[in-house]
């Protein structure tokens, strides 16, 4: 199969178009330009491969009044838009808040949600997504959550079984996430269990089961959750951390599944060490593997490395448990010359060079060939506070730095493969969630991010180069990591170029859209008056 990326520059209502396609040693790219009458910044709801091309679903925020338009588009194969439709009249309905539009099955689908006052229920619904007419069918309930004092908040999460025979919608209100290295990121003042419900349904998206309200305590016990995960025959699985009674008590670890109606719990043998990012994840065959990282001690003295072990789908026991290091070969790649002399210089003293910076788990893979990667982020927040002397104020501000990224293959049975790095830095303002986006083609792991354009070139005598928005040092590059750990770096936009200049560089997230992990991207970035789209064919 092959999978393409589609770079989406600032879509309007109409305009004139300029057909073109390039060769690079990489990629073959073929681009459709477009110029408007019109200013418009447009927010990239979502973006879905379709029969003979893309839907494409976008909110332009309503100056003035606020809220928000919403379109619907649909573009064939070379990017031509086939129709254009205006859907902001069923979508912005009274009392009802957009929660996400999503893709099962071939159809689309909008979720929403409405606060009922009267009955103090918060309610879910979901409506059909009719392309040919660019319109939303009737809504229907599919959820509804009851509730004291003033108002509820239900954050939601979607997930689906990896051959599309379940969906899972679980809702929870408590935010406090686990940390084993500050016993709590206090998000909120509780420390209590998780409170999850779950809804699953069928492959037509008809109902199954409904589990209002789960409290996650078992045994005497109350855990958090790391997520969740549903097999194509509807069991649910989460991995969980007891919340710790006393201040030194070590992490328990646990993979808890929900196959009825009752939790069971299997407790996972750290062997002393401390999980500081996991997920599970289910691949087509059914294959369930627990992965992400881990440090060797809570204080975060021992360095930091990779977990993987396989999840027994039917009693949630792990079996073939696997972990690596992060160590001085990897540590090197995209070190300056210098820094890589110490690094030598450290080991030939017999001192181990150690991965101390916290890894965010970003993504899980699942590959055709039965292998599994895990792309991770070294992901901080920097907090800086200066004081001004002349007005006796002080000022703080808030950076996100997305680091490193890397990616770590596993086989089927759980076992670690080997891991490779791709350098790179990107501090911003803003907090993007992830600064990168991955998917899979022909077994390669691809990743797409904003970079400075010298790291495409040449990186060994100085290291890698910080990103930054100048246009004659940025661009939006992409690095192919095979089944060998092999990496290969290559730019899609550089912004040197002359016809490149003209358009405002990504914003990630409001404005990258995935479309399946085996059909690539779709990027939307916008100038004056200006955009376009580029599919893009890696070799």
């Amino acid at each position: 199969m092959k999978t393409y990326f589609i770079i989406f520059l600032c879509v309007v209502l109409c305009a004139t178009s300029i057909n073109a396609q390039y060769e690079s040693s990489d990629f073959t790219v073929k681009w459709n330009d477009l110029v408007w009458d019109v200013k418009q910044d447009p927010i990239m709801e979502e973006a879905f491969s379709i029969d003979d091309g893309y839907l494409v679903i976008r909110r332009h925020v309503i100056r003035g009044p606020g809220g928000f338009n919403y379109y619907m588009e649909t573009l064939d194969k070379d990017l031509n838009r086939t129709s254009f439709h205006d859907i902001s009249k069923y979508v912005n309905e009274e009392e009802y808040d957009v929660e996400q539009f999503f893709a099962y099955n071939n159809k689309f689908y909008l979720l929403s949600s409405r606060i009922k006052e009267d009955v103090k229920t918060m309610y879910f619904y979901i409506q059909e997504v009719d392309i040919e007419n660019g319109k939303l069918l009737e809504r229907r309930v599919i959820y509804g959550q009851s509730y004291e004092g003033r108002s509820l908040a239900l954050r939601h999460v979607i997930k689906r079984s990896p051959n599309r025979k379940r969906l899972l919608l679980y809702f929870y209100e408590s935010v406090s996430e686990y940390n084993p290295f500050r016993e709590w990121v206090k998000f909120s003042k509780r420390k209590d269990p998780d409170v999850i419900s779950f809804a699953s349904f069928d492959e037509n998206l008809e109902s199954i089961k409904i589990i209002d309200k789960k409290e996650m305590s078992i045994s005497g016990s109350d855990y958090k959750v790391s997520g969740a995960e549903i097999s194509d025959d509807g069991n649910i699985y989460m991995v969980g951390f007891r919340i710790p009674q006393e201040k030194d008590e070590k992490q328990s670890a646990n993979i808890i599944t929900l196959f009825d109606e009752d939790l069971q719990l299997n407790e996972i043998n750290n062997q002393g060490i401390v999980f500081q990012h996991v997920r599970l994840t289910i691949s087509r065959n059914n294959t369930i593997l627990c992965a992400g990282y881990y440090y060797e001690d809570i204080k975060k003295d021992g360095g930091q490395g990779i977990i993987s072990m396989k999840v027994d789908p039917q009693t949630g026991a792990t079996s073939n448990y696997s972990s690596k290091l992060i160590g001085t070969e990897l540590l090197k790649i995209g070190k300056s010359e210098r820094k890589k002399k110490k690094l030598d210089k450290r080991e030939d003293k017999g001192k181990d060079n150690k991965q101390h910076e916290s890894l965010t788990l970003r993504y899980t893979i699942d590959h055709a060939d039965g292998t599994t990667s895990l792309v991770g982020e070294n992901f901080q927040i920097e907090v800086v506070t200066n004081y001004n002397a002349s007005t006796g104020n002080w000022t703080t501000r808030t950076y996100y730095v997305y680091k490193d990224l890397f990616v770590t293959r596993l086989d089927s049975e759980g076992k670690i493969l080997h891991t490779t790095k791709v350098p790179r830095y990107f501090k911003s303002s803003i907090n993007y969630d992830n600064g990168f986006f991955a998917c899979t083609r022909d077994n390669n792991v691809y990743l797409i991010f904003n970079d400075h354009r010298e790291n495409a070139i040449d990186m060994s005598e100085k290291g890698v180069r910080a990103y930054t928005r100048k246009w004659k040092r940025s661009s939006l590059s992409i690095v192919k990591v095979d089944d060998q750990a092999n990496r290969n770096r290559s730019i899609l936009i550089d912004y040197k170029q002359k016809k490149f200049k003209k358009y405002r560089q990504q914003n990630f997230n409001s404005d990258f859209s995935s479309i399946g992990s085996e059909k690539g991207l779709f990027i939307t970035y916008y100038g004056r008056k200006q955009f376009g789209y580029m599919l893009i064919h890696p070799k």
